[in-house]
């Protein structure tokens, strides 16, 4: 954010994703300077998990879903999601494949921070300067759908993904596994965290909707770690699969880690499953932990996560 967001800032909440889409970018980057080129190919893989699981949360057709949403009347709290984060990062890093790869690229971002260092920009600004270094590239950009239309980009990216692989050949192995589970703990012997998370959201995206057995569930936990961990992202995935499985003291798990830490990353998803899911008793520990913790959420995320609850007007 020093370089995109401080030194050069978004003109105005439509053009949020200049800020945090073209910081993700450079974030990835630097991961890619540091750890290698697989390194960002597989933030890049893991990211559209994300990005897919937003725009099917939010709605593909919904407002909020596009790169600049119309934002007349709204408040920018409202459209608060992973949107211009990830669906920034999926346009810039589209854009550097259109043009050859990052060593064409990078030196053209570049001049944009330095050319417009202490200034608003707008997206049309962005894309003049683009155009006008890559007149070719640029033309065969569809500027309106990827920058105006709601939904999942027209265009999927296409990763190197080696260090998905394994977390993707595991998730699909468990995605069939019976009340015994699926191997042994073995099978994630030298995984990053960063692996860990990405089987379970491979695994969550898998099985929407189709809820895997408690059995499976809790040997999944045992085996892995996953029951006892204290890593927010884990929990929150694992969390997911153990309520649609109706595990037994998942409603307690999923509403004590929602007041250990009040991230909306975290807690507006946890507390939306419980409200949503068509368990009275779900909907009823999600209403009373809110109230009873109301006070400790930052405004806004207390705001958002009020509406998310229908208690808007308590």
């Amino acid at each position: 954010h020093s370089w995109t967001g401080n030194l050069v800032t978004n003109a105005s909440w439509q053009h949020f994703w200049l800020n945090e889409g073209c910081t993700v970018f450079l974030e990835r980057n630097i991961n890619k300077a540091l750890n290698g080129a697989p390194a960002m190919e597989f933030a890049g893989a893991q990211a559209e998990v994300h990005l897919r699981a937003t725009v099917k949360q939010i709605g593909d057709e919904h407002n909020f879903t596009a790169l600049i949403p119309n934002m007349d009347g709204v408040d920018p709290d409202d459209s608060f999601s992973r949107i211009p984060y990830e669906k920034g990062f999926y346009f810039l890093y589209y854009l550097q494949t259109q043009v050859g790869g990052a060593d064409k690229f990078m030196p053209f971002f570049k001049k944009y921070i330095q050319e417009n260092a202490y200034k608003i920009v707008t997206s049309d600004l962005f894309k003049k300067m683009f155009c006008e270094e890559f007149p070719e590239e640029g033309a065969a950009v569809d500027w309106d759908t990827w920058l105006n239309k709601p939904g999942f980009p027209p265009v999927t990216n296409q990763y190197n993904d080696t260090l998905g692989d394994a977390s993707r050949s595991l998730a699909a192995k468990w995605d069939e596994a019976g009340d015994d589970g699926v191997g042994s703990a073995s099978d994630m012997e030298g995984w990053s965290c960063k692996q860990k998370i990405y089987f379970l959201e491979v695994l969550n995206e898998k099985r929407q909707g189709r809820p895997m057995t408690a059995g499976a569930v809790n040997k999944m936990g045992e085996m892995f770690g996953f029951t006892d961990t204290r890593n927010c992202e884990i929990r929150a995935l694992f969390y997911q699969l153990a309520f649609h499985a109706q595990v037994e003291g998942s409603i307690d798990w999923v509403c004590k880690f929602s007041t250990e830490q009040g991230r909306m990353k975290y807690v507006r998803p946890m507390y939306k499953m419980l409200f949503q899911s068509g368990r009275e008793d779900a909907k009823q520990a999600a209403i009373a932990t809110f109230q009873e913790h109301r006070s400790s959420y930052h405004p806004i995320a207390a705001k958002m996560l009020a509406q998310d609850l229908n208690l808007a007007s308590s």
